[in-house]
C-alpha cells in the first residue's frame, strides 16, 4: 500500500555540519524538509523506497539495491562524525525482482548490492529520518534509457507496490537546474523558469508532456533529477493524489524543490 510520496533535494549545502556559515541561504528548504519529516513520522511507513540518478547508475537497466543494512555519511564533505544507518527490505526487494523477471521482462531491472549510500540518499535521509526511522530502505537507481522507459518502469513498479500489505513510502531525491546567478545570471534566470515549467507539469499531472521537453534545455540546465522524477510520475499515474509544492529556491546555483504528494484518498479507498 502506498502511503507517502515526495520529491526532495540532495545538495550537501543543506547539511549544517557541511555548510554552517551559509545555512541561512537555504532555510526555506530546511524548514520544508523538517515539515516533511513530521508528516513521515505521522504516516509511519514500514518501507521507504528512494529513487536517485546518482550512486551506482547503470546505462541500460534500472537498479534495485539489495542489502541487509545500509549506511551513509558525509566524510567526502569534511564531516567525519555523522553516520546514518538503515535496515534493508529483503522481502520486498525479492518480490519486485521476481515480478519484473516473470511479468515485466521487457523493462530491464538489475539487482545490485551497495550498502554504502552516496550523498543523494544520505542528504535527504538526514532530515527525513529526524523524527522517525523505523522503516526499511529500498534504494532504486534510474538509468540512461529514454524518458518513456522511466515512465513505464514506474507504472510497472506500482503494480507490485500496491499489492503489498506493507505501508510503503516513495521518495525521489532530485535537484533541479544547476545555474549560478553569479557566473551566468541570464542562464540562471532561464533555468529557474525551466524549473517552474517542470514543477507545473508535476502539479498538473501532465505525465505525458515530459517526453516532449526540449532536450537541449534539459542538458543546458543540468536537469539530472528528471529520470527519477519520471519514475515517480509513472508510478503515480492514474492514482488519486494532491500535489503540494512546499517550497522552491535556488541557493548556491542549485534548484531545490520540496514537493509532497498527498495519497490519503488512496489509503481510505
Amino acid at each position: 500500500m502506498l502511503c507517502f510520496a515526495a520529491i526532495v533535494p540532495h545538495a550537501p549545502q543543506i547539511i549544517p555540519t557541511i555548510n554552517r556559515d551559509n545555512l541561512a541561504k537555504t532555510q526555506k528548504t530546511i524548514r520544508s524538509l523538517k515539515s516533511l519529516s513530521k508528516s513521515l513520522s505521522e504516516i509511519r511507513p514500514e518501507s521507504l523506497m528512494m529513487i536517485s540518478s546518482h550512486g551506482p547508475v547503470l546505462q541500460d537497466a534500472f537498479s534495485l539495491n539489495l542489502a541487509q543494512e545500509y549506511s551513509g555519511d558525509f566524510k567526502t564533505f569534511g564531516d567525519l562524525t555523522t553516520k546514518l544507518e538503515f535496515d534493508g527490505d529483503l522481502e520486498l526487494n525479492y518480490k519486485i525482482k521476481e515480478r519484473f523477471e516473470t511479468t515485466f521482462s521487457d523493462v530491464p531491472l538489475t539487482m545490485i548490492t551497495e550498502p554504502n549510500l552516496d550523498y543523494s540518499f544520505s542528504v535527504p535521509l538526514y532530515y527525513l529520518s529526524g523524527k522517525y526511522k523505523e522503516f526499511s530502505l529500498i534504494p532504486v537507481g534510474s538509468c540512461a534509457l529514454d524518458y518513456q522507459k522511466h515512465l513505464d518502469f514506474g507504472q510497472k513498479l506500482k503494480e507490485e507496490l500496491v499489492l503489498s500489505n506493507k505501508k510503503i513510502g516513495l521518495v525521489v531525491s532530485a535537484n533541479f537546474c544547476y545555474c549560478s546567478d553569479e557566473q551566468a545570471p541570464k542562464n540562471a534566470s532561464l533555468g529557474k523558469k525551466f524549473d517552474q515549467k517542470l514543477i507545473k507539469l508535476i502539479q498538473d499531472k501532465q505525465t505525458d508532456q515530459f517526453s516532449g521537453l526540449d532536450q537541449k534545455l534539459v542538458k543546458k540546465f543540468g536537469e539530472t533529477g528528471l529520470p527519477p522524477i519520471l519514475i515517480l510520475m509513472g508510478l503515480l499515474k492514474n492514482l488519486n493524489y494532491k500535489t503540494e509544492v512546499i517550497s522552491y529556491e535556488n541557493p548556491f546555483g542549485i534548484g531545490q524543490a520540496v514537493i509532497n504528494f498527498d495519497l490519503n484518498s488512496n489509503i481510505s479507498a
